[in-house]
């Protein structure tokens, strides 16, 4: 099963989760092969490549949708070169924040972030991850100007947002809730 992610983001975790399940139903071995970059492309590129024999299967998210608007040549063709099997998971995104950012609310912060123009940093899983789209959707919203800095996974971006090198993140619920309990982070009241 590749994954056009790296691991601990949530399609990472999905597949993960589902692998076990599949296995036994089929009856043999699923290996999980994470192949991150240009928001699930590569991995994607890789098994549109794979010999078309039943044994390579790739776990997508909502990138694999975008991609086509986003980029300008895909080595592949989003609709002819892969049949769905079926919907995983939908799975919610929550902005969360790093607990140095003074916000305490949803209000605050974008207050704060108005304040501070281009000044505060959020991280994405990558250009056209479901991430990056939200906070550009709420840049606009609000009217606010969040720097962009995108990672090769929302896995990768929550570690950075854990570590203080980006103030704000919109993550997947399983991936930062965990945090946002323990006081790593702060959750907004925001919904996504």
């Amino acid at each position: 099963m590749i994954v056009g992610f790296a691991p601990g983001g949530g399609t990472d975790v999905t597949a993960r989760v589902i692998a076990p399940a599949l296995a036994e139903g089929l009856g043999q071995r699923v290996v999980v092969d994470n192949r991150p970059g240009a928001n699930g492309v590569l991995g994607s590129d890789i098994t549109a490549r794979a010999t078309a024999d039943g044994y390579t299967i790739l776990m997508i998210n909502s990138g694999h949708t975008v991609n086509p608007g986003l980029y300008g040549k895909l080595p592949y063709d989003s609709l002819r070169d892969f049949d769905p099997i079926r919907l995983v998971a939908q799975i919610a995104n929550l902005l969360v924040i790093h607990p140095s950012l003074p916000a305490r609310s949803f209000p605050e912060f974008v207050a704060l972030a108005r304040r501070n123009s281009g000044a505060i940093q959020y991280g994405s899983g990558g250009i056209g991850a479901s991430s990056h789209l939200a906070v550009e959707l709420l840049n606009r919203a609000a009217k606010i100007d969040l720097a962009h800095v995108p990672y090769k996974s929302g896995g990768l971006s929550a570690a950075a947002l854990l570590a203080g090198e980006i103030a704000v993140s919109f993550n997947t619920i399983p991936s930062a809730l965990s945090y946002v309990k323990a006081d790593g982070l702060r959750r907004s009241a925001y919904p996504a």
